[in-house]
């Protein structure tokens, strides 16, 4: 977990919470700010130990403090009580990336809807120049067809300042956006769209950013929960099992 990754995305008001919000110590932000100016507390909760809040901040990073305020820090919080390993900390990143897929407009994706009666959804940043999103796209007639929605976001993992950032445009701005990402993905070319239009290429980085994807293919349930990199559609439709 990188402490000092920030996003600037307003998700705060978008999401819910298990645990009981309260108010943030003065002191806390007092000392965030000394830290970094950027810091934003968007929410202070309760957290089954005593003494330690948790902390989001920016709507989509967990960090904890002693409820003084003086200290911090970064990690998960697993509770192992009578024998458990539940990973709070995951669940509650969990929660943020289920609320965040749960408020996107579904037209800025490119979907490939299941062929069968549709058993899951999943949410894929991809990258046409990344070697296993070609590979996993290889497979998008088999997984539509095991009863799987995947639904596109794009994530051009050199930023947006490059080439394949700009290709990746064709695929959103064309009148058939499935043969041109799958063209894009399997030659590397497809024709310009005959209007430009405002592609969602930014947008879609940005949240994949605050999420915390850094590599494609990153796969996502439509409840916020990852599933990782490349997966056969064997290994796929086990995993949503």
């Amino acid at each position: 977990m990188n402490f000092f990754h920030q996003s600037t995305l307003g998700l705060t008001a978008l999401l819910s919470s298990l645990a009981h919000a309260i108010d943030p110590p003065e002191r806390l932000q007092e000392n965030l700010v000394k830290l970094s100016p950027d810091f934003n507390i968007t929410r202070v909760s309760a957290t089954p130990v005593a003494g330690i809040t948790e902390v989001e901040l920016s709507g989509n990073q967990i960090i904890y403090a002693s409820e003084s305020g003086d200290h911090i820090f970064t990690g998960d919080l697993i509770d192992i009580t009578d024998g458990r390993n539940d990973n709070l900390t995951e669940h509650r990143q969990q929660q943020i990336r289920r609320s965040t897929l749960a408020t996107l407009d579904p037209t800025t994706f490119i979907t490939y809807p299941a062929t069968a009666d549709e058993a899951s959804q999943v949410y894929v940043f991809t990258d046409i120049s990344c070697n296993y999103c070609q590979n996993f796209h290889k497979q998008i007639k088999a997984i539509n067809d095991a009863g799987i929605t995947v639904h596109y976001l794009a994530f051009p993992r050199a930023g947006l300042n490059n080439a394949t950032a700009r290709l990746m445009e064709r695929a959103w701005c064309a009148e058939d956006r499935q043969a041109t990402l799958t063209a894009l993905k399997a030659s590397g070319s497809a024709p310009s769209p005959r209007e430009p239009c405002q592609a969602p290429i930014a947008s879609h980085f940005q949240i994949g950013t605050a999420m915390g994807v850094q590599g494609t293919p990153y796969i996502l349930t439509s409840e916020g929960r990852i599933l990782g990199g490349f997966l056969s559609t064997t290994d796929l439709v086990s995993a949503l099992e």
